[in-house]
Formats: C-alpha cells, structure tokens, sequence
C-alpha cells in the first residue's frame, strides 16, 4: 500500500513530497510524461525541477481547457461517487487507507 501524499491544505510541499515519494517507490520508465492541471503546487520551480531531474517530460493543461486532462477527471469523478462520497472518514489517516486501497485495487 502505498502512502498518499494529501493533507488538509493545499500547498506545493504537499505535491512535492507525494512527488518524491512516487520517485521512491517506483523507477521512472523512459519518456513518462507528467500531465497535470496549472495547479501552483504543480507550478512550483521545486515541483519542476524536481520532474526535469527524473527525466520526466511535463505536460500542463492549456488554461481553463478540462479536456486536456480528461481521463484524470475521469478517475476522480469515479473516485468520489465510489468512494468519498460513500463515507465519512473519522481520521486523515482512514481516508489515506481507504483511498489508497481503491487506488491500487484499480492500478
């Protein structure tokens, strides 16, 4: 299982260290591509930076553009009607644990 890198707030660090956690756990294949919206977390020179030393390629949605990032959308979309809305979490931790499992059991 894999921790998930979310929180109560949204700032860059958060994305970060989901980011080099991901980088952690896993090898990079060749020509990845990263895709994500113009989120500034995901703007972030340390985000960037941090992308190009991976040898990952980025790719960032055109402004207020939700097809570029259709099938992402897609999988939140099911991840909220299958998931979180269904339930009310007592705890941070229990949303990591139950979001992490719906995430890996769909991977």
């Amino acid at each position: 299982m894999h921790r998930l890198g979310f929180g109560s707030n949204l700032d860059a660090s958060l994305a970060l260290n989901a980011l080099s956690s991901a980088l952690a756990q896993r090898s990079v294949p060749r020509g990845l591509v990263h895709h994500s919206d113009r989120g500034v977390q995901y703007a972030s020179k340390a985000y960037i930076d941090t992308l190009k030393n991976a040898g990952i390629r980025i790719s960032m949605s055109r402004r207020a553009n939700p097809y570029d990032n259709a099938r992402a959308e897609r999988f939140i979309r099911t991840l909220k009607y299958e998931e979180v809305y269904l339930y009310e979490y007592e705890s941070l931790e229990e949303a990591r644990s139950r979001i992490g499992y719906f995430i890996d059991k769909r991977m």
